[in-house]
């Protein structure tokens, strides 16, 4: 007989947090465990959650983010599994209140997941007196399933994107939340030069507005910008066929635990462009499964060469496939977490 889970995490669709839950959903059901999905952003007291656990008599919680899930289970007497988001490390951890309630959340949780062992490391800095033995790297799984969704018609039907007859459009894709550590206008203006100089090349920005703090920021240092395009989102699917039909995939972020849109495009066979941060680093090797950069004139100049090399691309894509299926295989993960749940569960409860 399995147990019931409640997964808290944050659940806007077409985040990386969204089908990192759902993957660890489906790993749980196929072991015979229930599980109860739950947004923490609708969590206003910890007698709120309380009344949940008892209501759907959760055994277990996985909170995935630090401070988002994490902090709500401060002051229950709920048994958790932690799992670092990535932007709770190396983002949250620089507020001095968000990491003072992280502290305690660490330090609480039965177990932590880490995507990483950068981000672990970066977790150890924080906190050097952690338990070590109830640490535990589970690196992201990858399952793609591409719809026959066009993303060139989509340009022309719905963005007015007129593109001439003679050109074979180069699309360089952005795909994540709409909100700052994301930094979607990082490269916005190199884009637009190149765009001008090179009218096959578009910049599209897939994503759903996550901060609407920061949308009016966003929309005017998007505007008028030739050749980049803003699509406010789409399904998990036809995400998965824009990213398949695209020239290259795009990371510019400030900070990543594991951005699963990255390994998506490795197994899609689309070549990778992301910004030098330790969570991209823990998945993409420069030149060899992708190309890393760490400055706008940097990612020009590498965005020039995959331009201009076939061979080059041809490289990255064979070495990337490779490294999908050595390391980020589906099995693995299903098999790490049920090892790491099962362990850290009451001994006296049955588990699958």
């Amino acid at each position: 007989m399995g147990s019931t889970f409640l997964l808290l995490s944050p659940l806007a669709k077409g985040c990386g947090n969204f089908s990192t839950i759902q993957r660890i959903r489906s790993h749980l059901e196929t072991a015979g465990h229930s599980c109860v999905l739950w947004d923490p952003d609708t969590i206003t007291d910890p007698e709120m959650l309380q009344d949940i656990a008892s209501q759907h008599k959760i055994q277990m919680v996985l909170a995935l983010h630090a401070y988002k899930a994490g902090r709500h289970l401060l002051g229950t007497n709920l048994p958790f599994i932690l799992i670092f988001g990535g932007t709770d490390v190396n983002i949250y951890a620089a507020d001095a209140d968000k990491l003072s309630v992280m502290t305690r959340v660490v330090f609480l949780a039965k177990g932590i997941i880490s995507f990483s062992q950068s981000l672990l490391n970066a977790a150890m800095l924080l906190w050097p007196s952690l338990d070590t033995s109830k640490c535990f790297e589970i690196t992201q799984a990858v399952v793609t399933s591409p719809s026959d969704f066009s993303m060139i018609k989509y340009l022309q039907n719905h963005c007015g994107l007129e593109i001439p007859s003679e050109v074979e459009p180069k699309i360089f894709l952005f795909v994540g939340g709409i909100r700052p550590v994301k930094d979607p206008l990082y490269l916005v203006k190199q884009f637009g030069d190149l765009h001008k100089r090179r009218k096959d090349v578009f910049y599209v920005i897939l994503g759903s507005m996550a901060d609407a703090a920061y949308k009016d920021e966003f929309m005017a240092g998007i505007s008028g910008v030739p050749g980049v395009v803003y699509i406010p989102g789409l399904s998990a699917a036809d995400t998965h066929a824009a990213i398949r039909g695209s020239f290259a995939l795009v990371n510019s972020s400030q900070s990543e635990g594991m951005a699963v849109a990255i390994l998506e495009a490795m197994d899609l066979g689309v070549p990778v462009l992301v910004r030098d941060i330790p969570g991209n680093r823990a998945i993409v090797t420069d030149g060899t499964n992708g190309l890393v950069f760490n400055s706008c004139d940097e990612f020009q100049q590498k965005c020039e060469a995959l331009l201009d090399d076939s061979t080059l691309r041809t490289v990255l894509t064979s070495n990337s496939s490779s490294y999908i299926s050595k390391y980020h295989s589906l099995s693995d993960e299903r098999q790490k977490y049920i090892e790491v749940i099962s362990s850290s569960l009451d001994p006296s409860l049955d588990i699958a």
